[in-house]
C-alpha cells in the first residue's frame, strides 16, 4: 500500500473496506468504482474518496493526480 500512488477500490467485500481505510490514512488518492459508499456519521462524503460509475472516469481522475 505505501508504494502505490493511488488505489482504485472495485467491488465491496470487508478487504476492499480495509484497503481504502488504508490509502486514506496514508494520504493516497482513492477512487471507488461501483462499491463501498464512504460517508462520515452526518452521512456526508469521506474527503479523500471519490466516487465514480467507469472506470475510464477512475484512472482518468488518477491520471491527473499522480502524473
Amino acid at each position: 500500500m505505501r508504494d502505490a500512488a493511488a488505489v482504485v477500490g472495485v467491488g465491496g467485500s470487508w478487504g476492499t473496506l480495509s484497503e481504502l481505510a488504508l490509502a486514506i490514512r496514508t494520504g493516497k488518492p482513492v477512487a471507488v468504482l461501483r462499491g463501498w459508499t464512504v460517508r462520515d456519521l452526518a452521512g456526508r462524503a469521506v474527503e479523500g474518496v471519490t466516487e465514480f460509475d467507469t472506470p475510464a472516469e477512475a484512472v482518468g481522475w488518477i491520471a491527473e493526480r499522480v502524473g
